[in-house]
């Protein structure tokens, strides 16, 4: 038996490429889960250019920035919670890779409610 997926991905990247390419967001959805750590998203300026960009193509959002180092699965899921209650379209990770792997498991959850923290 084998298996095969086919996933192509676009990766823009350099100085202002989140807020130069704000209308690539307007594809997404007209609202958004904004996932961060505690710190580095806004001590790097990250998290202010997303918001920029998101206010500029008028999407709503939340943040949630309560994920840390190897990420429990119970942020995961009360983030997904947090997603559905804010009609959450898309889910927009900001930092390193605990972050952005949160981000791939807050999608699931936040996408089907039946879910419970240890069935992904």
């Amino acid at each position: 038996m084998t298996d095969s997926i086919y996933m192509p991905v676009k990766c823009i990247w350099g100085k202002d490429a989140v807020t130069e390419n704000s209308p690539l967001f307007s594809s997404l959805g007209k609202s958004c889960l904004i996932v961060t750590g505690k710190n580095s998203a806004k001590a790097s300026g990250a998290l202010n250019d997303a918001i920029l960009s998101l206010e500029k193509e008028g999407i709503s959002f939340e943040i949630f920035d309560e994920i840390g180092e190897n990420p429990l699965i119970s942020s995961c899921h009360k983030a997904g919670s947090a997603a559905r209650e804010a009609n959450a379209d898309f889910v927009l990770g900001i930092g390193g890779g605990s972050v952005l792997d949160a981000s791939k498991a807050i999608a699931i959850y936040a996408s089907n409610p039946e879910l419970s923290p240890i069935d992904i």
